[in-house]
């Protein structure tokens, strides 16, 4: 599920992967204010991930592993729908996409770290 701050250009790009099939918020039939608390309580009943870039009210310490469906957390501030998809790419190829159900994992150009259950962390370099 894709944060519609970042809208149907990287959900497009990101189901170009092939690995993911990604839909907006507001294709999930969410309005375009939905609160992120309605936002991460649905994502367990669907067992949807989502992917957003607003670490400052969507994060670990808010929304701890094994509370939801998944957050992935992208960290580039200056982010761009190919830096996205380049990121999500490599984060796919890795073979730790596994563990990021359920858990949240701050995505980087380079790495991500998985915050998993109990604050256990898992840091991936690409």
């Amino acid at each position: 599920m894709i944060d519609n701050t970042f809208g149907a250009p990287v959900a497009e790009k990101l189901n170009d992967l092939g690995a993911v099939t990604a839909k907006t918020t507001k294709e999930y039939g969410f309005s375009e204010n939905a609160h992120d608390d309605f936002i991460i309580n649905k994502l367990r009943d669907t067992k949807h991930l989502l992917l957003t870039h607003d670490y400052n009210t969507i994060n670990e310490r808010k929304y701890p592993a094994c509370s939801h469906g998944g957050i992935i957390l992208i960290m580039n501030r200056r982010w761009t729908v190919e830096t996205i998809h380049e990121d999500m790419k490599a984060f796919c190829k890795s073979g730790f996409r596994k563990h990021a159900p359920h858990c949240v994992t701050r995505l980087y150009r380079k790495k991500a770290i998985i915050f998993q259950h109990e604050n256990e962390r898992l840091e991936i370099d690409f």
